[in-house]
């Protein structure tokens, strides 16, 4: 299955043709260490979180299949429309990583 629009947190995905799966557990993540935006973080499936060195950041992209996507609600459909809009503003610069990375009230 392929899914253009952002996914929800929850959705399971296969990076490329990897032999794991994923299980995304947000969006609009930033590698602290290079400033660098990515689409999605995950966690092992069907593991989950263990720990902060088992934490995969990944783009849209990425992703050669969806097998689930997480659980829509109006709430998590609005999120996913204004993170959208961030990440668009992230990647051409119209909206610095600092700037993000200071408004934790966004989504409120």
């Amino acid at each position: 299955m392929k899914y253009e629009k952002l996914l929800p947190a929850g959705s399971v995905v296969r990076i490329g043709n990897g032999p794991d799966l994923l299980m995304i557990m947000g969006c609009n993540q930033v590698d602290l260490g290079t400033g660098k935006l990515y689409d999605y973080s995950g966690v092992a499936y069907p593991s989950g979180y263990t720990d902060e060195r088992h934490v995969f950041i990944f783009n849209h992209e990425d992703i050669g299949q969806v097998y689930s996507v997480g659980y829509l609600t109006k709430e998590s459909t609005a999120y996913a429309a204004a993170a959208l809009e961030e990440n668009g503003k992230l990647k051409d610069g119209t909206m610095t990583i600092q700037e993000y990375l200071g408004d934790m009230n966004r989504f409120k």
